[in-house]
């Protein structure tokens, strides 16, 4: 459905799908070679941890800019890859353009308009970048050699959000840009996922690793912000010593607390994790 006055390519992979995906996909790229470029798997890599889309979307990208459409999501704005091309193209200092989305929560069926801007300056992009919902993000294709570097890093690397490394990244290094428009559905679906972990153990392991990652690119990315490392200092103490010594439940119960009588709490429960 996407209208543009310049070319694009669809880059899809299809990671070894068991129901009528990859025949969908052929008969596309039948259609449209010159548009459509597969990517086929004979077995899942997903599930043997590769990182999909730094082994095996990235090398394929020929763009000048890249935008992600991953399969539990989609686009409901024909004009949304023009527009943000034309924000990039008038302005050099932006690396990523993002939008507002409709956040369709499949579980209870209930749709919501998200407008998430994520401005300020140079350190609020970075504080801020993780909160991008990756439907409505368009950025710069450059950036791809930063970030690959950046994710060499052994620890960076067990991060379990790959689009928080990519956005934090470009963030740190150049300008984001919010289209007040909403272009992209952000579905919410049954069944496991890293941001939504239901298994108390799993969620608490998560939230421990989060605190090693950003501490790792705040180094990598030469982000110089005494407090905001103190406070990731922090956070990493607290929930290592004090879970593994008191167990999950009463580990929320004290963090809630501190958090609404002593203010040790780093973010809003809204705006981290």
């Amino acid at each position: 459905m996407q209208k543009t006055t310049f070319p694009v390519e669809l880059i899809i992979h299809d990671d070894a799908s068991t129901d009528s995906t990859t025949d969908i996909i052929r008969d596309y790229e039948s259609k449209y070679p010159h548009i459509i470029k597969p990517i086929y798997q004979e077995e899942n890599q997903y599930s043997k941890g590769i990182k999909i889309g730094v082994k095996y979307i990235h090398p394929q990208i020929k763009g000048k800019y890249y935008a992600i459409c991953e399969g539990d999501d989609y686009w409901i704005d024909p004009l949304k890859l023009q527009k943000q091309v034309d924000i990039l193209e008038g302005n050099d200092e932006v690396g990523i353009v993002h939008t507002g989305f409709i956040k369709y929560d499949m579980i209870n069926n209930v749709k919501t308009e998200q407008r998430v801007k994520v401005i300020g300056e140079p350190l609020d992009y970075y504080l801020n970048s993780w909160r991008l919902k990756t439907a409505t993000v368009m950025f710069r294709t450059k950036f791809l050699d930063l970030v690959a570097n950046v994710s060499q890093n052994p620890i960076i690397s067990k991060s379990p959000y790959g689009d928080r490394v990519v956005y934090t990244t470009i963030a740190a290094n150049s300008q984001i840009y919010y289209l007040d428009e909403i272009t992209a559905v952000y579905r919410i679906y049954p069944g496991p996922s890293a941001s939504r972990q239901k298994n108390p153990k799993k969620k608490y392991e998560i939230k421990y690793l989060m605190t090693k990652v950003d501490y790792q690119l705040m180094k990598e990315l030469n982000i110089n912000n005494y407090n905001y490392r103190l406070k990731i200092l922090y956070r990493r103490v607290f929930y290592k010593l004090v879970y593994e010594a008191l167990g999950y439940q009463v580990f929320m119960r004290l963090f809630k607390y501190l958090y609404h009588t002593v203010g040790l709490g780093v973010y809003k429960k809204s705006e981290y994790y």
